[in-house]
């Protein structure tokens, strides 16, 4: 005979309803989705034969003075954990980029002042080139005079930055070489002044800038360039930047 009463029954996974009771056996659970646990709870009892569901437990523990203080020390161990993390990764490299220091190099006065003349045969086209950390820069002086032949170049791999000491002259970047011939990797240019690259006779196109003293131009790798007009002579300082390490130090 069934009866016409049913319980509840509480498991530790959730909640189920017993199903009709049998008089000498046990009662056969009836499992309630989560939904229906929800809107059980949310329904009045009004009767002992009415189904109702008593949770004996609650879901969310309760805050204590205790809790709300280990929680804040676990927080902080996190962020003192992670910065010390941080100084661990970055701290090494920099120390170690200390230790590794190059030294600078000075180039006087009156050895650019020196240069401010036509090259001497045998003299080398850089005063210096220096390993500045992971690339090469070299220091020149170069002395033009009106009338002599003006060679167009390209530097492939080298990038140049002129000042002007003395003089003026016309100056054509861009374009393209006129007559281009590619230089002897053996040449004096290629291994001791600014690299592989190729010269040719003149730039057709381009842009021509009027340089004079005081003037600083900034001429990239792979750029054609040439002193298409010179007025007298022109003298200038010119800094050349090896990223690839093609020209030998000095």
């Amino acid at each position: 005979m069934w009866l016409k009463s049913y319980h509840t029954a509480i498991r530790p996974w959730g909640f189920f309803l017993e199903g009709p009771r049998l008089r000498n056996g046990p009662p056969a659970p009836i499992p309630v989705s989560p939904r229906s646990q929800a809107e059980s709870l949310l329904t009045p009892v009004h009767s002992a034969s009415s189904m109702s569901i008593v949770p004996l437990f609650s879901t969310k523990p309760k805050e204590t003075p205790m809790r709300a203080m280990m929680r804040t020390i676990m927080i902080a161990m996190t962020r003192a954990t992670s910065t010390a993390a941080f100084l661990f990764v970055v701290t090494p490299p920099m120390a170690d980029a200390q230790t590794k220091a190059l030294p600078a190099v000075d180039i006087p006065a009156a050895a650019i002042q020196d240069r401010l003349r036509p090259r001497k045969p045998g003299e080398l086209p850089n005063l210096r080139v220096v390993d500045a950390g992971g690339h090469n820069v070299g220091v020149g002086v170069l002395y033009r005079a009106e009338g002599d032949k003006q060679t167009a170049a390209l530097h492939y791999k080298v990038s140049e930055v002129y000042h002007v000491i003395k003089g003026s002259a016309a100056f054509v970047t861009g374009g393209t070489l006129v007559n281009a011939k590619v230089r002897e990797t053996a040449s004096l240019e290629v291994s001791k002044e600014d690299g592989p690259g190729s010269s040719g006779t003149a730039i057709q196109g381009g842009v021509t800038h009027q340089l004079k003293a005081g003037d600083v131009i900034v001429i990239p790798a792979g750029t054609p360039h040439w002193f298409s007009k010179i007025d007298g002579s022109i003298s200038y300082l010119v800094i050349r930047v090896d990223p690839s390490r093609v020209v030998q130090l000095q």
